[in-house]
């Protein structure tokens, strides 16, 4: 799975904000809604923010389905404790 971010750096120094997330299969069913959502983002925080920028991370589909088979699973890019 592929998930879009924008992130906020509001101060330098600090660890960026996600701002907008949206994974790969949002995207193909409303790529229209995605463009949308990024320039309206971009737009609410422009006077916020010293940078935005885009990251993709991608994390293996056997990970993410993981996740529900073993909700304390700890792997490459996921931990997650409910």
């Amino acid at each position: 799975m592929k998930i879009i971010l924008l992130l906020g750096l509001r101060e330098q120094g600090y660890m960026p904000e996600t701002l907008l997330a949206w994974d790969e299969y949002q995207i193909d069913e409303n790529s229209g809604g995605f463009e949308t959502a990024m320039q309206e983002t971009k737009k609410k925080y422009e006077k916020d923010m010293l940078e935005m920028r885009t990251l993709a991370v991608e994390i293996a589909d056997s990970e993410v389905l993981a996740v529900f088979s073993n909700p304390t699973l700890v792997g490459k890019a996921i931990r997650w404790t409910p």
